[in-house]
């Protein structure tokens, strides 16, 4: 079963030709005049700290890179990484944080699921 997903990875570069007759198509459009006003930002609007987006940065780094290996836990055994307060695992066993996405890795070798696992972080 594939990971379900918000969205899909953009498309990859089209070919020149497609390009290049896209370009012709559109050749004679006229650009839309615009209103030159400013959208200040909503006052409710949540604003990341600079810290989350790069602890952010850094697991998709991990999760795109990293080797996974020497990871070996089972059911009954807890890791929390160096770093990470013991507040975060017990708030994940309460069921605080709600999970917004799945990935079934049932039937796949290790190499597979290590893979899909990449794709889904």
């Amino acid at each position: 079963m594939k990971a379900k997903k918000p969205g899909s990875l953009p498309p990859a570069e089209p070919p020149p030709e497609e390009v290049e007759l896209f370009r012709a198509e559109v050749s004679d459009a006229v650009p839309l005049k615009t209103a030159k006003r400013y959208l200040p930002p909503r006052a409710n609007a949540p604003v990341a700290p600079v810290q989350s987006l790069l602890d952010d940065h850094a697991a998709l780094g991990e999760s795109l890179y990293g080797d996974f290996d020497d990871i070996e836990i089972s059911e009954d055994e807890t890791y929390v990484r160096t770093g990470i307060g013991r507040d975060v695992l017990r708030k994940l066993r309460r069921g605080t944080w709600r999970v917004q996405y799945e990935i079934d890795l049932h039937g796949m070798t290790r190499t597979e699921a290590a893979e899909q696992l990449r794709e889904f972080l």
